[in-house]
């Protein structure tokens, strides 16, 4: 059973890392599903690390990278997407918002590698942060249907293996290699 919290609030914190990995050999996956809002470097650190790997899911409403930071320099969040587990289910992460690089000189990263998949409803940066979307195995996807207009779209790299599904405009995104695909308009649905 997933309880939800609507209000609640998970916070990575402190140089620290936040793993959700693999399926049980019962089926179950691992996974963090809420209503919530999962924020990293809400207080401090410059390596928070949220990873998805091997089949795992998160599921929340909201998540920054970094959060609203109360602390004045430099704080630095990194979301990492990546595998398949060996029964063929993605590593993946949704939201219905995210949020990168809140204020001054806080910045973020997202990477979608090797098969994981990054769906959003809405996405807005307040730079030119990197989201780079690259396979080596697998097909890795990253799906978002609009850009929530901060002040700059994220700056999308598609290499090879790397699929971008966008609702609207990616103008500007970096492409490179020969497997790589970049399909705009689509379903608004979420």
């Amino acid at each position: 059973m997933t309880q939800h919290y609507p209000n609640s609030k998970l916070s990575i914190n402190d140089s620290a890392s936040l793993v959700v990995t693999g399926i049980h050999a019962d089926g179950r996956r691992s996974s963090i599903v809420s209503g919530a809002w999962l924020t990293s470097g809400q207080w401090a650190g410059t390596g928070n690390v949220i990873r998805v790997e091997d089949g795992g899911l998160i599921d929340v409403d909201s998540l920054d990278l970094p959060g609203h930071t109360f602390t004045e320099g430099n704080t630095h969040s990194t979301l990492v997407v990546s595998g398949v587990h060996a029964s063929g289910v993605p590593s993946t992460v949704k939201a219905q918002g995210i949020v990168m690089g809140r204020r001054g000189n806080n910045t973020s990263e997202i990477h979608v590698l090797d098969g994981g998949v990054l769906e959003v409803r809405r996405i807005g940066s307040y730079a030119e942060l990197p989201i780079v979307i690259s396979g080596s195995g697998h097909r890795s996807t990253f799906r978002f249907h609009e850009n929530a207009g901060y002040r700059a779209l994220p700056k999308l790299e598609v290499l090879d293996g790397g699929l971008l599904e966008a609702g609207g405009s990616v103008s500007g995104a970096h492409v490179s290699g020969v497997d790589h695909s970049i399909t705009l308009g689509i379903d608004q649905t979420f």
